[in-house]
């Protein structure tokens, strides 16, 4: 008998499996969950909304498509994970580990997002309008700036952001379009942002070496923050 594909499986049938085998989940060993033949390797387009996966291991899974609004990933390994078009809106992402997973045109709406590992994820379309990016590790290239929606993204300050040679970047804010930019370059020396040790971020591997910074508005591929409109002349008093 064929595996069944996940698009026929029902919601309670993989909850019950994910709750049964949890051991196994957070072990990595997914293929000892039982789930009558569905593969917990292939959820492609499966409706997984508000399931309890905390600390789970999908590393490498497909799961393009998915719906995962949300549900409970606090601590779980997706590194290298596609999730290309999923829905994680509100899901609770903290401490995860997402390095090197294809998130390209995820909707990360509302996401809970603190301590988590986005190094060299690909969030070429993602959605991160009002997500929480307290102590979130990302690597900066001109995608991530030009065709990553940030909107209403709070704790963007405390997020940590590298070049692929490893220098940290501070200066970055949110334009008015919802993407990424470079603030003005201040004169005066800027304070150390937090590091994401201080969020219990758990990402794979080290960060880059502190302390090699760089400023946004020093990188050609960051746009520069729109000069505010000039304020229209006040009317002389009749």
């Amino acid at each position: 008998m064929g595996t069944n594909k996940p698009t026929e499986a029902t919601r309670e049938l993989i909850t019950k499996a994910m709750q049964t085998h949890a051991d196994s989940l957070i072990a990595g060993d997914v293929k000892a969950v039982d789930t009558n033949g569905i593969n917990l390797e292939d959820l492609s387009g499966t409706f997984l909304h508000g399931l309890y996966l905390c600390r789970a291991n999908l590393t490498g899974a497909d799961l393009c498509g998915v719906n995962v609004g949300r549900a409970n990933l606090r601590g779980a390994n997706l590194y290298g994970t596609n999730l290309q078009g999923a829905n994680l809106i509100g899901a609770d992402l903290r401490g995860a580990d997402l390095g090197g997973a294809n998130l390209r045109g995820a909707d990360l709406d509302e996401a809970n997002l603190t301590g988590a590992n986005l190094y060299k994820a690909d969030l070429t379309g993602a959605n991160l309008s009002k997500a929480d990016l307290a102590g979130v590790l990302f690597a900066l290239d001109s995608l991530l700036c030009t065709a990553t929606f940030f909107k209403g993204a709070i704790h963007l300050d405390s997020a940590e952001f590298y070049t692929e040679e490893g220098k940290r970047i501070i200066g970055l804010t949110i334009g008015r379009d919802g993407r990424l930019c470079a603030e003005e370059k201040p004169r005066a020396k800027q304070k150390t942002r937090k590091t994401r040790a201080q969020f219990g971020a758990s990402a794979q591997g080290d960060a880059p070496a502190e302390g090699n910074v760089v400023h946004a508005a020093d990188l050609d591929f960051v746009p520069k923050l729109p000069a505010a409109p000039a304020a229209a002349p006040k009317a002389a008093p009749g």
